[in-house]
């Protein structure tokens, strides 16, 4: 994003990542949620092995404005397939149920952190911590759950807005 378009979403209160393989770019404005739904392949290997693929629907919202700092706010799961079950929206739902934290940065991919953005040293042995990144021009997803300092679980995938 050029500078002054970035002055530009700035001033509006919004953070807009452009996305060239799709139509609409994907906005992220306070108080507006916008919901993704994302096809899915993943893959667990702590506690159990596991592998599924489906979809996933994720509601992200910005809290503030983008900026040099980028944007902040939240996420949550909206929704799953059934038989996908070892999908990071399967296994973070209630953890994500009020909202994980979510950031945005100019020229970087949107992050989702479940339950918190944090490193693993900083939780719980046994506590998982999932990240997800979102790039913002091919809206490709890829997600890492890490337990112990481990990674527990990989999960990859294709977005797109739903209007």
């Amino acid at each position: 994003m050029s500078r002054g378009l970035r002055q530009a979403a700035a001033g509006l209160g919004s953070l807009v990542l452009v996305s060239a393989a799709h139509a609409d770019p994907l906005k992220l404005v306070p108080g507006t949620p916008v919901t993704l739904v994302c096809a899915t392949n993943s893959v667990v290997v702590i506690p159990e092995a596991a592998s599924t693929r489906g979809e996933v629907r994720l509601q992200l919202e910005a809290a503030q404005a983008g900026s040099e700092a980028g944007a902040k706010g939240t996420w949550s799961v909206a929704g799953w397939a059934a038989n996908h079950t070892a999908s990071f929206a399967a296994i973070d739902h209630q953890r994500c149920k009020t909202g994980c934290d979510l950031t945005a940065a100019e020229g970087r991919k949107i992050e989702l952190w479940s339950p918190k953005r944090a490193s693993p040293a900083a939780l719980p042995p046994d506590e998982p911590l999932t990240v997800v990144a979102i790039d913002p021009i091919t809206l490709k997803l890829t997600a890492t759950t890490v337990i112990a300092k481990v990674i527990a679980a990989f999960e990859k995938g294709e977005c797109s807005v739903v209007p």
